[in-house]
């Protein structure tokens, strides 16, 4: 099979090069490179241009992450899709065990693995997607069956041979959780069909793509670091956003994927309405924290006509704040408080950085 490799960039030139020698370098031979360059203003095409015809390079306008990953979906020519980020790289047998697994499992269309995180400071953070989750669940909680690699016949150079995977329904999950970074993730071209990145998204792209494509369609996640993702502060990164654009975001998300499935909705009613309101109160709650009081109210609004029961200590601290002169610094210094006090309790796991913010 195939493995077609989409790499969007925009002005990364200092890191680009690291990215594709790790594709170039996979144990996996038959891949094609696919880099988008959202118009970059650095020198990003004559550092791609010295690969020669191991990479494909396409340049558009500068029309975002979402339409940038759209053009390397219309680009693929192979059996399987993988995303790779411009600014991330993968260990060389990524891709191999990655295909194994799908050739030996015909009912899965994507999988997706653990990563590493490596700071500005040289720090590498294992286990990244832990520091996403929102609760303390296991893998067990989450996904409904545990496999080893061994059981499944999987046999690749640098994978452990009893490597977990995980495998079942994700879009229940996927309310919850944004469970998948790109970078790790493989899928197969027939179970994408249509789908597309959702353009003009500043964050959050990714989780609405993924959401969409469990819903009908079987994943796995296996548990074995593949990837590195680098943890830096660049301008437009989901770590420099606001926590009322989150937020909002979130909301929307909510809104367009999960509110709209008649199926999940019927099956999940008290599940959509708790995640609803919670999301709900996170935008009143960040827009106290930026002091945008007239937003703080409407959500209080829309959050009572959604609820109106939980979380109601949390809902009048916002409504008191959002009409208080300097009810934004009390609200503020009370949630710092708050943080530290759990900080201390549940301890500190590398600094835990939820993705969703209306957990």
């Amino acid at each position: 099979m195939k493995i077609s490799v989409t790499i969007p960039t925009f002005n990364r030139a200092h890191l680009i090069e690291h990215a594709i020698d790790s594709v170039l370098k996979q144990t996996y031979a038959d891949v094609e490179v696919i880099v988008i360059d959202d118009g970059s203003t650095d020198n990003t095409a004559e550092v791609v241009a010295k690969y020669g015809d191991r990479v494909r390079y396409y340049r558009q306008p500068n029309r975002g992450l979402g339409a940038a990953r759209n053009a390397g979906l219309d680009q693929a020519r192979g059996d399987l899709i993988a995303f790779l980020d411009s600014d991330d790289y993968w260990f060389d047998f990524k891709l191999a065990l990655q295909a194994d697994l799908l050739t030996k499992q015909p009912d899965l269309d994507f999988v997706f693995t653990e990563f590493s995180i490596l700071k500005d400071d040289g720090r590498m953070i294992p286990r990244g997607s832990r520091t996403w989750l929102a609760s303390d669940k296991t893998w067990t909680d989450l996904y409904e069956q545990r496999h080893t690699g061994r059981e499944l016949g999987l046999s690749v150079s640098g994978a452990p041979a009893d490597v977990e995977i995980y495998t079942g329904p994700m879009f229940r999950q996927l309310l919850d959780e944004a469970l998948v970074l790109p970078t790790t993730a493989i899928v197969r071209r027939t179970a994408i069909e249509g789908l597309r990145f959702t353009p003009g998204m500043t964050i959050y792209e990714d989780w609405e793509f993924f959401a969409r494509l469990a819903r009908d369609r079987k994943g796995a996640f296996v548990d074995v670091e593949t990837a590195v993702n680098r943890g830096h502060e660049e301008p437009g990164r989901l770590t420099r956003c606001s926590s009322l654009a989150k937020a909002e975001c979130y909301l929307e998300i909510l809104q367009r994927v999960w509110k709209t499935d008649a199926r999940f909705m019927a099956q999940y009613p008290e599940v959509l309405r708790a995640a609803e309101s919670a999301a709900t109160l996170a935008v009143a709650e960040s827009a106290v924290l930026a002091g945008q009081s007239d937003a703080a109210r409407l959500a209080l609004r829309q959050w009572s006509r959604i609820d109106g029961r939980s979380n109601a200590p949390k809902a009048a601290a916002c409504a008191v704040s959002s009409v208080l002169p300097g009810g934004r610094t009390l609200f503020r210094a009370a949630r710092f408080a708050t943080n530290l006090v759990t900080r201390v309790v549940r301890g500190s796991d590398h600094g835990r950085i939820p993705v969703n913010p209306a957990a």
